[in-house]
């Protein structure tokens, strides 16, 4: 009983670690793109 309260525990453990995983891809993705567009911005000043 108890190692599988524990195989659930830390199964909700890893679920919330996927999603904070995923959250933190999307932020990271969304940075990049700021970053790809300043960049470009950039670009178009030298020139």
């Amino acid at each position: 009983m108890e190692k599988l309260l524990e195989k659930g525990m830390l199964e909700f453990h890893i679920k919330i670690a996927e999603e904070e995983i995923k959250t933190l891809k999307e932020a990271i993705e969304r940075q990049q793109a700021r970053i790809n567009q300043m960049t470009y911005r950039i670009e178009e000043l030298k020139s």
